[in-house]
């Protein structure tokens, strides 16, 4: 199973999950031909759905061209249902922004992995009872970073808050009764609020496997 992130952060969102037999797309905030054109995208009937976090423009942007083409899921869905597609099952749940966001619980059903998203959020619930394989969570900011900016007389994006700070995502990784298989960063800031070498000292023995996402990466 790959996981392509064609973008993260607050430019713009959009990654692709493909199993070898279909794909899901999470987040289309890029233009419609930035995204199929790019060199991820594949075709339009590799695709089983999209998933929409949240409305921002830099998660939805090209949702109105898309819908013409592949069904999407989005907060204007029921959270806490099971949607069952051929290759995927897909379980949404409502995480804390400044908006109506979801996460969501995705099982590839060729794999058998079980992969958590959640980007745009300062608090998330627990799953009781899932074990991830794979963790998708956003890491914005850290504290420390934020402070120091402060303290310098920098100024701080008053939206920072609504997003996830590395200390709020060790305290949430701490509680799950397995640690993932794989855990990928995303939405880092564009302001220098995160130091990339503070985060894997804070998460690097709490998942067998760190990776901060980064535009244009593949990951598998």
């Amino acid at each position: 199973m790959k996981i392509n992130i064609l973008a993260t952060g607050s430019k713009g969102n959009c990654a692709i999950l493909d199993n070898g037999q279909s794909k899901i797309m999470i987040d289309c905030g890029l233009k419609f031909e930035d995204i199929t054109t790019h060199k991820y995208f594949g075709k339009f009937s590799d695709y089983e759905q999209i998933l929409i976090t949240h409305n921002h423009k830099d998660h939805s942007k090209s949702i109105g061209q898309f819908s013409k083409y592949i069904d999407y899921i989005s907060t204007d869905n029921k959270p806490q249902i099971v949607y069952n597609f051929t290759n995927w099952k897909v379980f949404p749940f409502e995480v804390a922004h400044n908006i109506k966001c979801y996460g969501y619980l995705i099982k590839d059903n060729i794999s058998k992995q079980n992969i958590l998203w959640a980007t745009d959020f300062n608090n998330i619930p627990i799953l009781n009872g899932m074990r991830i394989g794979i963790a998708c969570l956003e890491c914005n900011y850290d504290e420390q970073s934020v402070t120091d900016k402060i303290i310098r007389g920098i100024e701080i994006n008053a939206n920072y808050q609504s997003h996830n700070s590395l200390e709020n995502l060790v305290n949430y990784l701490e509680q799950l009764p397995s640690k993932p298989r794989m855990l990928v960063l995303l939405h880092k800031s564009n302001d220098g609020n995160l130091n990339e070498q503070l985060v894997l000292e804070k998460v690097s023995n709490l998942a067998d496997k760190v990776i901060i996402a980064k535009n244009d990466m593949e990951i598998k």
